[in-house]
């Protein structure tokens, strides 16, 4: 077998398809296992690409440098996030791959959350990757994983500790949220600090986005409402499919120099608040008994 044969068997059909027998009996017979191809991807970008873990592992041990960059600058461990192998990270890793490798384009974390294997997500970012890590035309990784709508992710991200409110081109997850429609993304959001009133370069906010009284529209403006009053008060729901709630005003709210000053000090009171509607799921009027006073305040 020529050395040319054995290189391309090495990196397309044993890296490649995983097949670790051959694979085994090619590096004993001396087949290289850095070879590059033309686009400089390596054996070991190619079991990556496909999650083969015995392969990897061949490779690994037998000297296949773990950071090969290929014609885009990435490297295997971009590569095993991207197909959201997570033996296949490890084995990296515990070879010493590069968790922030120094890249123009998607970093490992960023292939992960491409990928939607939200362990491999969690792996990373406990293995200290940069969650503000930014690509100039994707962003940062958790607007990768909202364009793909990886839920899991996100909340791994999120609960991590990612900039809720990172910009792309001055556009913020949640602006993407609301453009696709996506409610559970919304309020996951928001939930977590997502600025519902922060504007894009176009000028925009999130429910600009949104066709008006359409379910996206209809849960931001009810958010909106929410974010609103519990600038001034602490609202609690008794029960998620009631339109009535109890809103109860926050502690340095009463008391001296506050605006309910005159009552008794330290004390909260609770007052009703009453969304009404014209259509089912719709919430544009708020009502306010008793409060007139507190929430108007500037």
């Amino acid at each position: 077998m020529t050395d040319i044969v054995a290189r391309t068997v090495v990196r397309s059909h044993a890296a490649a398809q995983g097949r670790a027998v051959q694979l085994q009996k090619l590096i004993e017979n001396g087949a290289s296992v850095n070879v590059v191809a033309v686009d400089s991807i390596t054996p070991l970008h190619e079991a990556c690409i496909q999650g083969q873990t015995q392969c990897v592992k061949l490779l690994l041990d037998a000297g296949a440098h773990v950071d090969a960059r290929n014609i885009d600058g990435s490297t295997p461990l971009c590569d095993a996030c991207a197909a959201g192998s997570l033996e296949c990270v490890k084995l990296l890793l515990d070879h010493g791959a590069m968790v922030n490798p120094p890249l123009f384009t998607f970093s490992p974390l960023h292939e992960a959350c491409m990928g939607g294997n939200s362990k491999c997500v969690q792996l990373m970012i406990d293995e200290g990757a940069f969650m503000e890590a930014h690509d100039f035309h994707f962003g940062t990784p958790l607007h990768v994983a909202c364009a793909r709508q990886h839920l899991h992710c996100i909340k791994v991200l999120l609960s991590a500790g990612a900039n809720v409110n990172a910009a792309k081109l001055h556009k913020t997850a949640l602006h993407h949220a609301a453009k696709v429609k996506n409610l559970e993304l919304i309020e996951l959001l928001v939930g977590f600090g997502g600025n519902i009133f922060c504007r894009d370069n176009l000028g925009k906010k999130p429910i600009q986005y949104t066709r008006p009284r359409s379910a996206a529209a209809l849960c931001l403006e009810k958010l909106i409402y929410i974010v609103l009053l519990s600038t001034f008060c602490l609202i609690s729901f008794s029960h998620a499919s009631q339109s009535s709630a109890v809103v109860q005003k926050c502690p340095q709210e009463t008391g001296a120099g506050g605006v309910d000053s005159a009552g008794p000090p330290k004390s909260n009171h609770l007052f009703p608040v009453l969304f009404t509607s014209s259509s089912p799921g719709a919430l544009p009027v708020l009502m306010i008994c008793s409060t007139t006073l507190f929430l108007s305040r500037s």
